[in-house]
């Protein structure tokens, strides 16, 4: 599910109008993605970002006390999220992570992070 409450990115395509148009351009988005996967190259666009400074704590004045968040592309985002799925899928099956391995593990306690 695309959440509509996010910024969008440097092309200015709102997550809420892509959500409402999606059954329209769904196709053409998975050939541009498949395409995207088989070459190994990622459209310059989707490789843009606005950087925003966002306030942690103490004094404003200080740079340190700010840290940098990146906003990309809507689209860039669903294709970050269809590999992100299919890459943690497989080294699940796979049996890849080590029974030990615990920071990669959707709702895993930071104890077990931690010990």
């Amino acid at each position: 599910m695309l959440r509509t409450c996010k910024a969008t990115g440097p092309d200015s395509i709102n997550s809420y109008v892509l959500r409402e148009i999606a059954h329209d351009i769904s196709s053409p988005l998975r050939d541009l993605f498949s395409y995207s996967l088989r070459s190994g190259k990622v459209p310059t666009q989707w490789k843009l970002a606005h950087v925003c400074a966002v306030f942690k704590k103490a004094n404003p004045q200080e740079v340190s006390n700010y840290r940098p968040i990146y906003l990309i592309s809507v689209v860039s985002k669903v294709l970050e999220r269809i590999l992100h799925k299919y890459m943690f899928n497989f080294y699940r099956d796979s049996d890849f992570p080590s029974p030990f391995q615990s920071g990669i593990i959707p709702k895993d306690s930071t104890v077990n992070q931690l010990t």
